[in-house]
C-alpha cells in the first residue's frame, strides 16, 4: 500500500482541520430565564427540575424552558451570611436516593458567625418545597470571610465529598491547608446515609482513618476549592477548580 503521508501528518492534518472547524463555527447562548440574583450553583434531583441556589440563601426550581416556579424550594435567607464577596449559600447536593429518603444536603455560611455548616433537610408534603424546619446541622467548620471553598458532591461510593478553603491569606500563612487538626484547606468524605444520627459516619476506607490527621478528611493542601468535579477516567480523583 502506498502511504502519500507519514501517519504524523495525516493526524496532524486531520487536528487542523478540526481546530479550523471549531473555531469557524458559530457558538450561540441562549438565556431561558431571567430575575436571579448571584446565582452560584445548579443541581439535579434526577429529574426534570432544575435546582437554581443563589447566594443571598434562596433555591429556586425552574423547568427546562426556563419557567420559575413561584414558591422557593428552600428559603433560609435569614440564616445565612452573604453580605461580602465569598460567604452564602454555596452549593446544594442530592444523595443518591432522594426520591426515596426526601433529604437533600446544602453548604452555606452561618448568620453572625460565618462558620461553614454543612446542613440536611427534608422536602415537606410538597416536593416543590423544603421544610426549613428539618435542619440538622452535619458538620461545622470556623472559618474566617475568605477561602470558604464551597463545594459538595455525591461519589460513586455514595459518600458526600466537601470541599473547604484554607480560611484566607495568600500562601495560607497560618498553615491551615496542612494542620492536621483542621478541616480547613481539606477534601472530607462522610457517610450520611443513616437518617437516624444527626452528624455522620466516618467511612473506614479514609486514607487518613486512624492517622495523625482526622479520619473524616479525603485529600489535604487545598486553597479554595470553590468548584471542583469528580474526574470520569479515575473515579474518585478530585479536580481541583479554585477561586
Amino acid at each position: 500500500m502506498l502511504n502519500i503521508f507519514p501517519p504524523m501528518k495525516i493526524h496532524l492534518t486531520w487536528l487542523v482541520m478540526l481546530i479550523s472547524g471549531l473555531l469557524s463555527a458559530q457558538v450561540q447562548l441562549v438565556p431561558i430565564t431571567t430575575g436571579l440574583s448571584n446565582l452560584v450553583d445548579i443541581a439535579s434531583a434526577g429529574d426534570e427540575r432544575i435546582f437554581l441556589v443563589q447566594k443571598n440563601g434562596l433555591i429556586l426550581i425552574s423547568d427546562s424552558s426556563g419557567t420559575l416556579n413561584p414558591t422557593p424550594f428552600l428559603d433560609i435567607r435569614s440564616r445565612v451570611y452573604s453580605t461580602t464577596l465569598e460567604p452564602g449559600l454555596l452549593s446544594l447536593a442530592f444523595p443518591p436516593d432522594f426520591k426515596q429518603s426526601g433529604v437533600f444536603y446544602v453548604y452555606y455560611n452561618q448568620l453572625n458567625t460565618n462558620d461553614n455548616l454543612i446542613s440536611r433537610f427534608r422536602i415537606s408534603a410538597n416536593p416543590d418545597v423544603a421544610d426549613t424546619s428539618s435542619e440538622q446541622i452535619i458538620i461545622n467548620v470556623s472559618s474566617t470571610a475568605t477561602h470558604l471553598g464551597g463545594d459538595m458532591a455525591f461519589g460513586k461510593d455514595n459518600y458526600l465529598y466537601i470541599g473547604l478553603g484554607d480560611g484566607g491569606g495568600e500562601g495560607d500563612p497560618s498553615n491551615h491547608a496542612q494542620d492536621s487538626t483542621l478541616f480547613l484547606g481539606k477534601f472530607l468524605r462522610l457517610d450520611v446515609s443513616d437518617l437516624n444520627l444527626a452528624g455522620y459516619h466516618v467511612p473506614p476506607t479514609n486514607p487518613f482513618h486512624g492517622s495523625a490527621y482526622r479520619d473524616e478528611i479525603w485529600s489535604v493542601g487545598f486553597r479554595n476549592p470553590w468548584r471542583w468535579s469528580f474526574d470520569r477516567l479515575a473515579g474518585l480523583v478530585v479536580e481541583r477548580i479554585g477561586r
